[in-house]
Parts: structure tokens; sequence; C-alpha cells
């Protein structure tokens, strides 16, 4: 890939990158007071509940989205790429079985997966698991069609599809509140801005790429799987530690307002992260169709993280003096544990940035285990910090918990990959 189309290929992902945080900004502010002063915290939490499930999507995708990104990305001749996906999607069907069984025994035997605490009747609780469930479907899928797009360099398209699904859930979500007062569509309404990015991803790929479905091969799938598994791990690590954390909150408190105020505090962090981010969400396509080239990779990494962590530090400065005004337009009730909350989730999710173009130079290295590791750092940081901390407010404690995890696995992951591109220029 010669350095010009590298530099089209990131301008094109991170001007779609920067549209999607600004339109999700914006949408944000404008439907999530209306929601919460309609709907109120605690009814806010409960379908900040249903989005728990969503958080295991990595779970069950069984690593397979990365592995399909790789394996498409180094394919020398291109031809692959329908059989490739179309035995991911088997494992993803297979996943999903297993997982909706599982489910299935735990509504039937009443087991307390949402914890003792949580006040509300038995058959909303099963409606919160099924609606979790079919989230979590959709946004397998979801994963997939991202990481054929993300392979095929068409990054860009995949963010349009993530703003419209920003805005689509706000949307809907408003939309069901005001036309109902039923707690069973107000939690539904998620799902349909998923299938819409599922449409569109879907056309996406039938009019950009030759992608196309194919008899699957079974001997491929056992193969696929010995690369997946790998990622999996690193998935686990990634994507369950936010809705552990929320669980977490969920067992010790049973609010479903501290958790509202947890995520919403989290969805303020995620923004920041994501305006970040969409420089490096690239990165990972373009290092797998870079094998060998380590010393171009290690320089790509280098120069787009210093820009991130300028951009971390302005960024992290600029909501210490207006936080407190964003908080409040949000919700006026709580606003010293919102901006507290925030503000603490700002420091250790926005890092986490400055280190992803590392961490994706180490994926794209297929150094997976030394990442691994790395991660790892994430859930030990977390569980000591959670351990300490045993005197704090509970919704601090988990916040602190989670932003020191990140931070130290962050700096680690940075620390790691510089120490070794000069262990291999000697």
């Amino acid at each position: 890939m010669s350095e010009k189309t590298l530099f089209n290929y990131l301008k094109k992902s991170f001007f779609t990158g920067a549209f999607k945080t600004v339109v999700v900004t914006f949408s944000t502010l404008i439907f999530l007071p209306l929601i919460i002063q309609k709907v109120g915290m605690e009814t806010y939490g409960l379908i900040s509940l249903t989005m728990i499930f969503g958080g295991v999507v990595v779970f069950a995708d069984f690593g397979i989205a990365k592995t399909v990104t790789l394996l498409i990305g180094r394919d020398e001749d291109k031809s692959s790429a329908g059989m490739i996906v179309s035995n991911a999607l088997v494992i993803n069907i297979l996943m999903m079985g297993i997982i909706g069984a599982v489910l299935a025994v735990i509504a039937f035997l009443d087991a307390p997966i949402l914890g003792e605490k949580l006040q509300v009747s038995r058959d909303l609780k099963n409606y919160i698991i099924l609606v979790g469930f079919v989230l979590l479907v959709i946004m397998l899928l979801n994963n997939l069609l991202a990481a054929i797009l993300e392979a095929k360099l068409l990054m860009h398209y995949v963010n349009i599809g993530f703003t419209i699904s920003s805005v689509a859930i706000n949307a809907f979500i408003y939309a069901a509140c005001m036309m109902s007062d039923s707690i069973y569509i107000l939690l539904a309404a998620p799902i349909a801005s998923f299938l819409v990015v599922s449409f569109y991803l879907l056309n996406v790929i039938r009019v950009y790429t030759e992608v196309r479905l194919v008899r699957p091969d079974v001997k491929q799938i056992r193969g696929m799987l010995s690369t997946s598994y790998r990622f999996l791990n690193l998935g686990l690590v990634n994507s369950l530690i936010i809705p552990a954390n929320k669980y977490v909150l969920m067992l010790v408190t049973g609010s479903s307002t501290a958790l509202g105020v947890f995520d919403v505090a989290l969805k303020i962090a995620l923004i920041a992260n994501s305006f970040l981010n969409s420089i490096a969400q690239p990165l990972f396509g373009v290092f797998s169709n870079m094998a060998g080239k380590k010393n171009e990779i290690y320089k790509i990494a280098c120069r787009v993280s210093l820009l991130l962590f300028v951009l971390y530090i302005v960024g992290c400065l600029v909501y210490y003096f207006v936080g407190h005004y964003i908080v409040r337009f949000i919700d006026a009730e709580n606003v010293q544990e919102l901006y507290r909350v925030s503000l603490i989730l700002l420091f250790g999710v926005g890092f986490l940035s400055v280190s992803e173009p590392f961490y994706r130079a180490l994926l794209g290295a297929e150094k997976l285990k030394a990442a691994l590791y790395l991660k790892l750092l994430v859930p030990v940081v977390n569980i000591s910090f959670f351990s300490v901390l045993v005197n704090t407010v509970d919704l601090d404690r988990i916040s602190l918990a989670y932003a020191a995890g990140l931070l130290v696995s962050s700096l680690a992951i940075i620390v790691y990959v510089m120490v070794c591109q000069a262990a291999d220029q000697k």
C-alpha cells in the first residue's frame, strides 16, 4: 500500500469517524435529556440493563470478526472472502444457539441472573433477557458485516453505519416513550435501530464488494477456530469489562438509577473516545495488509498515537471546565454524580485511544499472546482497585476501578511496543 493510498484511506476514515462523533454528540444532547425527563433515570437504567447483554457479543462472536478481517486481508488472490464469511456465519449461528439455550434454561428456572435486589416482576425480568438476546444476535451479525468492510478498507462506511445506529437508538427510544407508556415497548425500541444498521451494511457489502455467501467448508471452519480463539481471549477482556462493571454495580446497589447515571457518564466518555478512535480505528485493516513491514507499522503507530495524546489532553481540560454545564443539561437531578463519574471515566476511557495504534499494531503483527497479557491488566487492576476502595461510594468505586485498569493497561501497551521495536532495531 502506497503512502498516498494509506493517507487517503485514513483521511476518509477519520472524517467519517469524526462526523459520527459530532452527530452522536448532538443526538445524545438532544434526545437523552428528553428521554430521562420523560421516563426518569430509574426506567432509563432498565433500558441500559438490556444493553448489558450486547456487551457479551465478543464472547458470542468467538473472535470470528477479527479473524475474518485478518484472513481476508491476508488472502493474496482475494478470492476466498466468500468462503471465509460463510464459515464465520456458521460459527456465529452455532454460538447463538448455545447461548439461546442457556438463557432459556435460566429463565425457566427463574435464576437471579439480574441480581436479587432488582425490584421488578418475573415477567419483566424474562422480557429484559429476551430483548437482550435479540440485541445480541443482531449485534453479532453487524460485527461480522463490519469486519468484512474493515478488511476491504471500507471502514468509512462502517462509521456511517454506526452513526445511523447511534442516532436511531435515541430517536426510537424517544418515539417509543412518547407514543406509549408501556415499558415493554420502550425496552424493545433499540432493536429497530440495530436492524436499520444491518440492512445498511448488507447493502454496502452488496454494492462495493464481491463478497457473497457460498457453501461452508467444515475443514476450513476448524482452521478458523484455531485462529479465532486467540482473538476471543482478547475480545473477552476488551468487551466484557464494561458489562461486568455494570453488572457488579447492579448487584451491589440494586439501583437502576445508579446504573443509569453510570451509563450516561460512560456515554459521555465513549463519545470522546470515539472521536479520538476515528483516527486509529482503521489501522487494523491497514496493518493486516502490511505483513512483514514492522518499521512502517511502528512509525505509523507512533505518529498517530502522539496526535491522539495531544487531543486527549486538550479534551480532558476542556471537559474539566465545561463538564458541569453539559451534565446539567442532560439531567439536572444528578448533576454532581454525573459530572464526577463522567470525568473519572473520561480520563480512563479517553487514554485508551492513545494506546490504540500500538494495540492494533500488535494485532496486525499477530502478536496476540502479548496483546492478551497486556489487556489482562484491565480486569486485574480493576478488581484490585475495587477491592481496595471498600470505603468509597459504590458508584465512584466502580468508576475509579475501571478507569485505573484502562490507564495502566494502555501505558503498558505503549511501553511494550516501543521496547520491542527498539530491541528489533539493534
